[in-house]
C-alpha cells in the first residue's frame, strides 16, 4: 500500500485560509507581551509563534510574501518584547530558513517525524538565540532556561500543528498518521 501524498491543492486554492497561520503567528506574539504571575514560568520563553512559522516554511501553498511577513512579524515581537530590535527578527529568520530546508524531506513524513523536526529545530535557534545573548551586555539568557523553553515549546507542537495541517487540506494527510505496518 503505497503512502497518500499531500495534495497540492491546499487552503490557497480555498480563499483566505492560507491566512490563517500568520493569524496565529501574530496572535501568540500578542499573547507573549501578557504578564504572567508565577515565577518559572515568567523565565521560560515559550515560542509558541515558531510552530505557525514551522508550518508556513514547510506548507506546499507557501507564498512568495512569507519571508517578507516572518520579518515583519519578527519586528513587531521585538518592539513588543522589548527585546533588540533585530533579535527575534532573527530567530524568526532563521527558523523559517531551517525549517524551508526540510520541506521535501517532510512532505512524506508521518507527525513523530515531523515532530522530531521541530524540536531539533526549535533547540538549534535556541541555541543562536543565547548566543546572540552572550555576544550582547544588555542581555540575560540562562542556558538551561532556554533549552527548557525549546522543549517545553515542542511539547504544544502537535495541538497547534494538527489543526493547521487540518485547515489546509481540508483533511488529516494518511501520510502524516501512518504508522509503519
Amino acid at each position: 500500500m503505497t503512502p497518500l501524498r499531500r495534495p497540492d491543492v491546499s487552503a490557497a486554492d480555498g480563499g483566505s485560509l492560507w491566512l490563517v497561520p500568520y493569524a496565529v503567528l501574530a496572535g501568540f506574539i500578542l499573547l507573549d507581551g501578557l504578564p504572567i504571575d508565577y515565577q518559572w514560568l515568567g523565565r521560560i520563553e515559550l515560542g509558541l509563534y515558531f510552530v505557525p512559522i514551522f508550518f508556513i516554511a514547510i506548507s506546499p501553498s507557501e507564498r512568495d510574501f512569507a519571508p517578507f511577513g516572518i520579518i515583519l512579524l519578527g519586528l513587531v515581537n521585538d518592539v513588543l518584547s522589548e527585546a533588540p530590535i533585530g533579535y527575534w527578527t532573527f530567530l524568526f529568520g532563521l527558523f523559517y530558513l531551517l525549517a524551508m530546508g526540510q520541506r521535501s524531506l517532510l512532505q512524506e513524513a508521518r507527525l513523530g517525524a515531523i515532530w522530531a523536526n521541530f524540536l531539533v529545530l526549535c533547540v538549534a535557534t535556541y541555541l543562536a538565540g543565547y548566543f546572540i545573548g552572550l555576544l550582547r551586555a544588555d542581555m540575560a539568557i540562562g542556558l538551561g532556561v532556554y533549552f527548557s523553553s525549546a522543549f517545553v515549546t515542542s511539547l504544544f507542537f502537535p495541538l497547534l500543528y494538527i489543526p493547521l495541517a487540518w485547515l489546509e487540506t481540508g483533511a488529516l494527510s494518511a501520510s502524516l498518521l501512518r504508522r509503519d505496518e
